[in-house]
């Protein structure tokens, strides 16, 4: 454990994990830019991911849906209970990130 990649497919659709409900994944991809969560509901209006998803620890520069802005989180691999809204290139260690909607 530690530092292996976890398979984002296991979120295809709608999947119960526990008490926890995944709608679907977005993949995160700060090559080159900051990201922000892209996905809408049938209205058009923009979802808040409910957590996040990270493959290889490290840290998460992140703005929170609390209005907290370039907040760093250490991240372990695994599911985190974190609803953000920015995550920024710029100091992000962690890699294979993707939003938990």
């Amino acid at each position: 454990m530690g530092n292996e990649t976890q398979d984002p497919s296991q979120f295809a659709e709608v999947q119960s994990r526990g008490n926890i409900s995944v709608i679907g994944a977005e993949a995160i991809d700060i090559s080159s830019t900051d990201s922000t969560p892209t996905k809408t509901d049938p209205d058009g209006k923009a979802l808040i991911p409910r957590g996040l998803l990270v493959g290889v620890a490290g840290n998460v520069v992140c703005d929170l849906a609390d209005g907290t802005t370039q907040v760093t989180l250490p991240a372990q691999a695994g599911e985190r209970p974190w609803m953000v809204t920015k995550i920024y290139k710029t100091n992000t260690t962690a890699t294979g990130l993707f939003y938990l909607f």
